[in-house]
């Protein structure tokens, strides 16, 4: 930055140093950064093995969508086994005299 002997004397020549790295730097993003908002990990990885080139990753299209991934799961009372359905533990909350989630206890005869 400084002028004189035993300086590079750049002076305002430095933004062409900064334009460049700015240039290399949104080629790299443009060229070699996957798009991969929205998807899930296992979406993540199967499009890292369909798709060769990650600018063309923006109109990939899952195999498999979340919405029913989560319809699946849904259907199934969750994830763990022994899961019960939403409206059964309503049912077993009154049972076992349970507060449940809006402050009200079950059985209360």
């Amino acid at each position: 930055m400084n002028y004189g002997p035993g300086n590079a004397n750049l002076q305002s020549k430095i933004f062409f140093i900064w334009f460049g790295c700015c240039f290399l730097c949104i080629a790299f993003v443009y060229f070699l950064i996957y798009e991969t908002k929205g998807l899930t990990l296992e979406q993540i990885d199967e499009m890292y093995d369909e798709v060769k080139v990650a600018r063309k990753s923006v109109h990939w299209l899952p195999s498999n969508p979340f919405t029913a991934q989560r319809a699946s799961t849904a259907g199934r009372g969750g994830v763990g086994p022994g899961n019960s359905k939403v409206g059964d533990t309503d049912e077993r909350f009154e049972k076992e005299g349970i507060e449940n989630m809006h402050g009200e206890h079950g059985n209360t005869t």
